[in-house]
Parts: C-alpha cells; sequence; structure tokens
C-alpha cells in the first residue's frame, strides 16, 4: 500500500512538474523573442534593436553565434555580453563571447544561456572561425555544444529523466561587402539536425536546419537591413531594422520582428560600446536587453 501511495504522489509531482516546465517553455518561445536555442535575438542587444536583421551586419564577438563569417571584420581582440529578463518572471537570457583575429583568421568562443531559474535551461557554448578569401568576402564555421536541463525535474528521480546529455551541431557563414552602399550575409545553420531530449520516453525535438540570407544598405553611416529566416513563409519570417548615427559617440535603432516592433540605442566611448535593445510584445509589455563590448 505505501508503495502505491509514493507512486501515486511521484505521479502527481511528474506531471504538476512537467506542466509547470510546459507553461515556462510557451513563455519564452512567444513570438520570435526566443525559440528552442535559437539565434536571432539571444545574442547581441544591438541586434535586438535591429529586429534581429544582423546577418549582414555581424561585425562584433555575438558574429559567432549569429553569423561567423563576420567575425573577420573584428580588428581587434574583442570581449562582448549582454544580458536579458524576461520581465517579470524568473526566465532570462545571457551571453558571453570573445574573439581575435590572426591575420587572415578570426577565432572566437562564446557560452549562451537562456532559461528559467531553478527550472529549466538552455546552454550553448560555442567555437568559432572566419577567414578573409579576399578583401571583403568572409566565410566562417561555428561548432556548438547544445545542452538542455529540466533542475525543477530532476529532484524527482525519474529514470526516464535524460537532461544534462549535449547535442553536436554545426553553422556555416558567409559575407560579402560588395561596396560601401550594400552587404549581403547568408548563413546555414544546424546543418546536421540535432535532436535535444529531456526524457527518454519522448521523441525529443529536432532543431531543423535552416537557410537564412540578410542584406544591409548603408547611407551616410546610417544602416538598412532585412533578413529572411524562412523561405517557405516570408510574411512571418522577415526581419528589418534600421540605426541612424547621430554621431561616433550615439546610435539610434528601430526594428520589426515578424510584426512585433523592436528599438534600441547604443553609446560608445573610445574603446566600449554599450547597447540597449527593447522588444515591444503586445501582451507581455517591454523586453529590455544590455549589451557591452570592449575592444583591447
Amino acid at each position: 500500500m505505501r508503495k502505491l501511495v509514493r507512486s501515486s504522489k511521484f505521479g502527481v509531482r511528474r506531471i504538476a512538474m512537467l506542466l509547470l516546465l510546459t507553461m515556462n517553455y510557451e513563455l519564452l518561445t512567444m513570438n520570435c523573442l526566443h525559440a528552442m536555442f535559437d539565434t536571432s535575438l539571444s545574442f547581441s542587444a544591438r541586434a535586438l534593436g535591429l529586429g534581429g536583421a544582423y546577418l549582414a551586419v555581424s561585425d562584433d564577438a555575438s558574429a559567432v553565434n549569429i553569423n561567423p563569417a563576420g567575425l573577420s571584420q573584428i580588428e581587434n581582440v574583442e570581449f562582448t555580453g549582454n544580458y536579458t529578463p524576461f520581465y517579470d518572471t524568473k526566465a532570462y537570457s545571457q551571453f558571453f563571447s570573445v574573439a581575435t583575429p590572426f591575420g587572415y583568421n578570426t577565432f572566437a568562443a562564446s557560452f549562451a544561456r537562456t532559461g528559467i531559474a531553478n527550472i529549466y535551461d538552455e546552454d550553448i557554448y560555442s567555437i568559432g572561425y572566419s577567414r578573409i578569401l579576399k578583401e571583403d568576402l568572409f566565410v566562417g564555421l561555428t561548432l556548438k555544444i547544445l545542452g538542455a536541463g529540466a533542475a525543477g525535474y530532476s529532484k524527482y528521480n525519474d529514470p526516464a529523466y535524460s537532461g544534462g546529455r549535449y547535442s553536436f551541431a554545426y553553422d556555416i557563414g558567409y559575407l560579402n561587402i560588395i561596396n560601401k552602399w550594400f552587404a549581403i550575409g547568408a548563413k546555414l545553420e544546424n546543418i546536421n539536425e540535432p535532436k535535444i531530449k529531456l526524457l527518454s520516453s519522448s521523441d525529443g525535438e529536432k532543431l531543423a536546419s535552416k537557410f537564412k540570407v540578410g542584406m544591409k544598405f548603408t547611407i551616410h553611416k546610417n544602416i538598412f537591413t532585412y533578413d529572411i529566416n524562412d523561405f517557405s513563409n516570408l510574411e512571418e519570417n522577415l526581419n528589418f531594422g534600421d540605426e541612424i548615427k547621430f554621431s561616433d559617440l550615439l546610435s539610434f535603432r528601430l526594428g520589426m520582428c515578424e510584426r512585433t516592433p523592436t528599438a534600441g540605442f547604443g553609446m560608445k566611448l573610445k574603446k566600449v560600446r554599450m547597447d540597449f535593445g527593447f522588444f515591444f510584445h503586445k501582451e507581455l509589455g517591454i523586453l529590455y536587453r544590455t549589451g557591452i563590448t570592449f575592444n583591447l
């Protein structure tokens, strides 16, 4: 009888925790705010201000996870990081990256985490490489280790729980600065289509490969960017933004991420740049991201 009671309690707890994980995961995946191991908005406050349209920009250390080919635009050792609280919840996103050039080559490493404190998290460990093929033509590769865990569920010692296991994935990128007015970037993401599983009894979630294309137009130091994240549904997967530079010190940004408005601004002083991005969700309100970049 005791065993039956324990089993019943365990079943109720397991169902309750699965429901809690599901509700919090839905919070993380609303609109284009964040999809599982997403790379369009999770790694840069500047990119968020531009509506996630960053493929043809990618000129800082966040490029390792957005478009690795853009790492070739970095001229000195660079550190970047950002943090985002998800509204008035325990959900958050954080990212750190370092990149360093060596002649025609640039190497980078990064760590990203998105999750809900003590309940659920997604981790991405990345190593990136880019190469200058010729003037203003770059290619890049990113190798990633992806992991998902549910700390709030693992304490029940369910033998079906398989969190903490990691999957391998890789991306390739391309960037061509055709002239001072126009650049085009492209990325093939999760080429091997890795599968993420939390419960061994489930089929898991396959991260489908994606082909993305972006364009950047530059007019009097102001940039206009456009990204297509999925050619099967252009209306739902078009991001665009513009950045207006008032001076070398201050710039403002506006964007649209899958029909959701974004905004932001940046301040640069010598070798330090501060970026702030805002995402205007029609139901949840304003989400903000802060980022900082150092050049040595």
